[in-house]
């Protein structure tokens, strides 16, 4: 038996970064996070290392779900979760090897077009030309 103000069941990254942040919040809290195996065994583990503002699901079909304004703002909250974490790991100095790269989406055709179109950044390619397209909703702020 353990005395604890938090249980955590799990120590992959959501646990591991909710019990840093209520760390950060409250640092005498008494926190126990619990794992069937070690920490980080499971798909947070196994990941390769990605660190993604990718969504599972195109801006388009979020908005149906809610409106546009906060299909925009769950993305721009996912490119600021990126950062968050390089900024933890700056701060804390975990070697991490951190590199923040990017991603971009190339369309041949204008089926992929349509599909990428709520993408940050499409790229169109033809014969004849190559077409760059912002989607300038989904830049930050301070461009």
């Amino acid at each position: 038996d353990i005395d604890v103000d938090v249980a955590i069941i799990g120590a992959g990254y959501t646990g591991l970064w909710t019990a840093y942040y209520l760390l950060k919040k409250s640092p005498n809290i008494k926190i126990a996070i619990l794992d069937s195996k070690v920490a980080g065994f499971g798909a947070s583990g196994r990941n390769g290392g990605w660190c993604s503002a990718l969504f599972p699901v195109e801006l388009d079909k979020l908005a149906e779900q809610s409106n546009k304004e906060k299909a925009v703002r769950m993305q721009n909250i996912m490119f600021e979760t990126v950062d968050e974490v390089g900024n933890v790991i700056r701060t804390e100095n975990i070697d991490a090897e951190w590199q923040k790269g990017g991603s971009y989406s190339i369309a041949r055709d204008e089926i992929k077009q349509i599909i990428l179109k709520s993408g940050d950044l499409v790229i169109l390619i033809s014969h004849s030309s190559i077409k760059i397209l912002l989607n300038r909703e989904l830049m930050p702020q301070t461009f």
